[in-house]
């Protein structure tokens, strides 16, 4: 399945006329709001019971196309009230294990960040490739759980991809990126390397 046909499925491109992108858009702003409640519940549960060591959170933006979970990938450290009291706790090093699957098309993202708070206040974060037994298991478990949904993951390349002639609400046509078209753009971080 090509990626961009996805895209234009929900998308009209810039040259479209108005009448086009109104009725593209309207479509997708429905199918963005018609979650199913009971179904994403019983998602959630199936995730959550693949790794209960691990605190998971939805992150889901109302506005985005996509749902979004993440993990805490430190075993059995409940999520706190904010980021600092987090990182003290974990003594300025966290990791987290993010998902996003689209409700537009059969893909999804899944990737892990590493976050460091310095002694000065300074945030970096890094994507990582994790090693560990607990979070490579907890990956394949979502692999396969999602494989059976009929849902295929998209690499860090395929999803920073360019569609050049779509404008989102948050980007200009000639930067909007496949990850910006069917999941998200306002969470972007984990691809602008990529996509630049």
């Amino acid at each position: 399945m090509c990626l961009l046909n996805e895209v234009y499925r929900w998308f009209a491109p810039e040259s479209a006329p108005k009448s086009l992108k109104h009725a593209k858009n309207l479509r997708r702003w429905e199918a963005c709001q018609h979650r199913d409640v009971a179904k994403k519940t019983a998602f959630w549960e199936e995730l959550s019971a693949l790794a209960p060591e691990f605190a998971m959170k939805d992150w889901t933006d109302a506005s985005s196309c996509c749902v979004e979970y993440k993990w805490l990938l430190h075993e059995n450290q409940p999520l706190l009230d904010d980021d600092t009291e987090l990182m003290a706790a974990l003594g300025g090093l966290r990791r987290d294990l993010y998902l996003f699957v689209s409700i537009l098309a059969p893909y999804y993202v899944l990737f892990a960040e590493k976050t460091t708070l310095a002694e000065d206040g300074t945030w970096m974060f890094e994507t990582i490739e994790p090693s560990d037994k607990a979070t490579v298991r907890l990956m394949d478990g979502i692999q396969a759980l999602l494989g059976q949904k009929g849902l295929i993951r998209l690499s860090r390349e395929q999803a920073a991809q360019v569609v050049p002639d779509v404008e989102t609400e948050l980007r200009e046509a000639g930067s909007a990126t496949v990850f910006d078209c069917l999941f998200s753009d306002l969470d972007r971080a984990w691809i602008a390397d990529a996509a630049e």
